[in-house]
């Protein structure tokens, strides 16, 4: 009896063993997938850090842009005083040279002065010419006059000139000043940029050896519980080997045995219960520093949306200093949300101001291109998201701030709701309780939905690891495949060698002595035994090859999962927006570009149909080189053609511009102009005749006797025209000509430029 007891004593230890060895396996998966989940995380955060210092770099390369553009002003203000200072200069000259005639009127006065001396000697003789004296002495005095007054005019010139002149040098030296100390200012613009990128690395690798030394324990951990697990297998195998015979004499020790062996294993899954508390703790305090991480930032931006609004009200004082505590009062509560509202409300005017200016730009711009516009106005939509966006990380922000530290993430939701749903039926009449009843379960949906998403997202980043990892695999497996064929090709040589040298010694066999006999067959046995050798080998490496060949479709059919999760993801994310966007009451213009970009998908898919088709068209190979050709039913003169050669002009341009381009006929004549392109394409039909001629700032040459009307037009547009000479005359084939030979000659198409040259 006591054997049977015993006996049933070890068989519940043996379910017991079975059971806690399922647990383990449990237990490692779950290990398996905190370890996966934990390391996305983390890569997560790097990548958000990463962002945000990119975007600091590129606000301090705009205002180094800026300043330089300043610079380049103020330098050109300073060439024009240097023209200024040209043209005083000139001005200088020009004085030098009347101050030149001024003395050599001055030496005429003084011959002037001695001739009158002689003359006054002559004049006391004769009484007339004392007369004729006067009326000269007046003139002189005149002369005079007019010679002073010049002379002043010119002076005060000068003085205009030159304090001018000072006064420009003066604002020159400041202007030069100036630009030294912004010149400063910019290097240490340029130094501070540097530190901060020095800073960032330095913290970056401060966070990789942390990091680094998490993961060695966790790796720690894994190979104590490792070890724990070995020790019982070992305890399983020497249950295993203890005998079962009821008739032993030694069944009292082999009881013994099993006992301690079952305390072992319980103080062993005692070991892993406490292993397991210490990741779990090593997790806590990853938890926490992320969170101190993302408490610091949106600390730092509500600090600068509070300082702004000191001036305004006192008690936004209290609310910085007790912010960095998290201990608010329901005041400090509700001025936070009053400030964060006046933010919101300040974006959305701004961008109701932009909207207006985008219709006066529209109603401005109309002579401009389509595509030109449609840049613009997605240029003006993006700002007006990030804008929004803006709004919605002050929401964010606000909200995570005034959450405790030690309350959990459900009863955080369950107490939003409650205060929303407590909010709406204090403010809201009877008559909109149904409406909000059913934005509340709508919440609801949006909050499955975000948890549908984090799991999706999550897979999907493991999905991305393991991609990179089988990709790698199909890289080495089409190497080995390679390798494979290059030895199955030699080992097929040698066959073939081998049984070259055997039908060569059957031969020598028939012909030989009876001694050289015995050698004969001891290498034919020796080939024999080869030939079975690479036999087997081959063998060897064909069975390689069909195992990789099954690797290789296991692998392509995980990477199908991957393209088919990418997928889902993809809807539940537009399921997401479009529920977001109703429940909160946004813009329209989310949904808006959901819609755009499935529509742009379409277009492109039909986009790409479209050219399939066109190239089964184009795939007609050519049979013979006439003086025309045809494409997709549009005839092609050779001398178009060879303008498409000099001008480097493919048939796709053409194509394009006759789609695309601002179509103007006259008189059965087409001018076709692309402005993205700048190619113009003109074509005419006179005396059925089909011409095509493509031009980009160049001449076209055109006979007037053959094409009148095509001459005409042409010089409507403003486009050179030159008259062909007889040497340069170029041979047109008509349809009417091409109609009358179909019986006889077989026309060619040609569709690829490289066999029409």
């Amino acid at each position: 009896m006591e054997i049977n007891e015993q006996k049933k004593v070890v068989e519940k230890l043996r379910t017991e063993l079975k059971e806690i060895s399922e647990d383990q396996q449990l237990l490692n998966e779950k290990l398996k997938n905190e370890k996966r989940r934990l390391l996305i995380k983390q890569k997560k955060e790097l990548d958000k850090k990463k962002i945000v210092l990119k975007n600091k770099k590129a606000v301090k390369e705009k205002e180094i842009h800026n300043q330089k553009l300043v610079l380049n002003e103020k330098k050109k203000a300073l060439a024009e005083i240097k023209k200024e200072t040209d043209t005083i200069n000139e001005q200088k000259k020009i004085n030098e040279k009347l101050r030149k005639e001024s003395k050599k009127t001055w030496n005429l006065q003084q011959q002037l002065n001695e001739n009158l001396e002689n003359i006054n000697t002559k004049l006391s003789k004769n009484p007339q010419i004392e007369k004729d004296v006067n009326s000269l002495l007046l003139e002189k005095r005149e002369r005079r006059e007019l010679l002073n007054n010049s002379k002043k005019e010119l002076d005060k010139e000068n003085e205009l000139i030159n304090n001018k002149k000072m006064v420009k040098e003066k604002e020159i030296y400041d202007q030069k000043e100036i630009l030294k100390e912004k010149e400063k200012v910019l290097a240490e613009l340029t130094d501070k940029i540097e530190k901060g990128e020095e800073q960032f690395l330095n913290e970056k690798n401060e966070q990789k050896m942390i990091i680094k030394k998490l993961r060695k324990e966790a790796k720690e951990i894994d190979e104590a519980k490792q070890q724990i697990i070995r020790k019982l297998m070992e305890i399983d195998v020497k249950l295993s080997k203890i005998p079962n015979n009821k008739n032993n004499p030694n069944s009292l020790e082999i009881i013994e045995k099993e006992i301690l062996l079952t305390k072992r294993k319980k103080e062993l899954d005692k070991e892993i219960v406490v292993l397991k508390n210490k990741k779990q703790i090593k997790n806590k305090e990853i938890r926490d520093q992320k969170l101190k991480n993302r408490r610091a930032m949106a600390i730092s931006f509500m600090k600068k949306a509070l300082k702004l609004e000191v001036k305004k009200n006192n008690k936004t004082q209290s609310i910085l200093e007790n912010i960095t505590n998290l201990k608010l009062t329901d005041e400090e509560k509700k001025i936070l949300k009053e400030i964060v509202l006046n933010l919101k409300n300040d974006v959305k005017e701004n961008g109701l101001k932009k909207e207006e200016k985008l219709l006066k730009n529209k109603t401005r711009n109309k002579g401009r291109n389509q595509n030109q516009n449609q840049e613009y106005n997605k240029a003006l939509i993006q700002k007006e998201f990030r804008e929004y966006r803006k709004c919605k990380f002050i929401n964010y922000i606000s909200f995570s701030i005034l959450k405790n530290k030690n309350e959990n993430k459900n009863e955080n939701e369950n107490e939003i709701d409650n205060k929303n749903r407590n909010d709406n039926d204090n403010d809201n009449d009877s008559d909109n309780e149904n409406n909000n009843d059913y934005k509340i379960n709508e919440k609801e949906k949006v909050l499955k939905l975000e948890k549908q998403l984090h799991q999706f997202e999550e897979e999907l980043e493991y999905l991305n690891e393991t991609k990179v990892i089988y990709n790698k695999l199909l890289k080495s497996q089409l190497k080995s495949k390679f390798e494979l064929k290059i030895k199955r090709k030699g080992l097929r040589d040698k066959l073939k060698q081998i049984q070259l040298e055997r039908s060569e010694l059957k031969e020598k066999l028939k012909e030989t002595n009876p001694e050289n006999k015995l050698k004969i067959e001891k290498q034919q046995e020796k080939l024999k035994n080869l030939q079975v050798e690479l036999k087997e080998q081959i063998q060897q490496l064909i069975s390689e090859k069909k195992q990789q060949r099954n690797e290789r479709k296991e692998i392509l059919e995980i990477l199908n999962q991957f393209i088919n999760q990418k997928e889902i993801l993809r809807k539940v994310k537009i399921t997401y927006t479009l529920y977001n966007h109703y429940i909160n009451s946004v813009d329209k213009k989310l949904v808006q570009e959901v819609q755009e970009e499935d529509d742009e998908k379409k277009e492109n898919e039909k986009k790409i149909e479209r050219e399939e088709e066109e190239d089964k068209k184009e795939k007609i190979k050519p049979e013979n080189k006439s003086k025309i050709c045809v494409q997709t039913g549009r005839f092609y003169s050779i001398h178009a053609i060879v303008r498409m050669k000099q001008r480097n002009i493919t048939m796709s341009m053409v194509e394009n511009a006759i789609k695309r381009g601002n179509k103007k006929s006259s008189h059965g004549n087409w001018l076709y102009i692309d402005p993205i392109s700048q190619v113009i394409v003109v074509m005419s039909k006179d005396s059925g005749i089909v011409i095509t001629t493509m031009v980009k700032n160049s001449i076209i040459t055109i006979d007037e006797k053959k094409f009148p009307i095509l001459h005409k037009v042409l010089k409507k547009f403003q486009i050179k025209v030159n008259v062909v000479g007889e040497k340069e005359k170029i041979i047109y084939k008509t349809l009417k000509m091409k109609e009358k030979k179909k019986k006889s000659v077989k026309h060619k198409f040609y569709t690829n430029e490289d066999d029409i040259f």
